[in-house]
């Protein structure tokens, strides 16, 4: 970090204000660089093809382990019944699978925070 020079004050900003330095992961700033619009259409054509069933349970259970989700139990179909990623996304779970948590304010899903203001 450089020394602020003439006029900057102590804080390195202006008037001596401090600016806090941006918390941002490597995946936070790959999603700011990536043209979204392409990448959405990407995974959108990447959902929509047809998995072969003999293909479908190894796809499945890599993607799972792959988000961090190893555990497959608890879906109301098998697995060779969803054809493509993208009714596997929308998958339904059994009753009870995944009980939901007492906390004042729930998200249904991870997420990271790219954009703001």
């Amino acid at each position: 970090e450089r020394e602020g020079s003439e006029g900057e004050g102590e804080g390195g900003g202006r008037n001596g204000a401090s600016l806090p330095a941006p918390d941002v992961s490597l995946s936070a700033l790959l999603l700011k660089l990536l043209p979204l619009r392409l990448a959405s259409s990407a995974a959108f054509w990447l959902s929509s093809l047809y998995v072969p069933v003999w293909l479908r349970s190894p796809i499945y259970r890599a993607w799972s382990f792959a988000c961090g989700e190893p555990d497959v139990d608890g879906l109301e179909k098998p697995l060779a019944s969803y054809p493509t990623l993208n009714h596997w996304f929308r998958r339904g779970l059994s009753p009870g699978a995944r009980p939901m948590g007492d906390a004042d304010l729930l998200a249904p899903c991870d997420g990271v925070v790219t954009a703001r203001g």
